[in-house]
């Protein structure tokens, strides 16, 4: 089964800085909750989760807080990556910590391995497109205040189209998002390599050899 666990995360870049706080329900369910930062309008968060009985699970973010902090999108996927579900707004799911853009899903789930994802509206999936194809969201236009949205930060973007939160201040770039009724959890983007072929790793191994040989 493909996975995003981070056995290589030394290697790689972050795009978020995450923390989690967990809080056991039950056995086998648990409450998770983790914040981080952005790093720019394209970023996105990637959680997977475990489910260790069929369940009623909800995930949500509460961080908009009326552009406090950018307007987010979550998204639920199986364990090969196929696009169960998206939403865009959905304050309901936990009304007492969220408000109007925030997002969230509540739905029974099979035991199983899932992914949810965040990112900034309006970078959706894109239809059909797998999780793990490498490009399955569709990217945020650039505008005058920032020429690039993989390397600008979120609050010029939303300045850009004259957005800013109520009183003024530039729109934030944290998060805020919770699994409840799940077994395990943890932010797992950047996704690993796909492995080498045994003849790439082969051919490697008899590189290496060579190299010893030469000392």
């Amino acid at each position: 089964m493909l996975s995003y666990k981070n056995t290589v995360s030394a290697l790689l870049k972050y795009t978020v800085l995450p923390a989690a706080l967990v809080l056991s329900t039950t056995a086998n369910a648990a409450l998770i909750h983790f914040t981080g930062e952005l790093a720019n309008p394209n970023s996105v968060v990637i959680t997977e989760f475990v489910v260790e009985t069929d369940s009623n699970i909800r995930g949500w973010t509460d961080s908009f807080g009326d552009y406090a902090n950018f307007d987010p999108i979550t998204s639920l996927w199986d364990s090969a990556g196929n696009l169960l579900l998206d939403n865009d707004d959905n304050p309901n799911i936990n009304p007492a910590t969220q408000t109007r853009y925030d997002s969230g899903f509540q739905t029974v789930l099979s035991a199983g391995t899932y992914y949810f994802t965040m990112s900034v509206f309006s970078n959706f999936p894109i239809a059909g497109q797998n999780l793990f194809s490498g490009n399955p969201f569709r990217g945020l236009t650039a505008n005058g205040s920032c020429a690039n949205t993989n390397t600008c930060n979120i609050a010029d973007w939303y300045a850009g189209s004259g957005r800013t939160a109520p009183n003024g201040s530039p729109v934030g770039s944290m998060y805020s998002l919770w699994l409840d009724g799940v077994a395990s959890a943890e932010v797992v983007n950047p996704p690993n390599p796909v492995p080498a072929p045994a003849s790439l790793l082969l051919l490697t191994a008899g590189l290496f050899g060579l190299l010893r040989k030469k000392r």
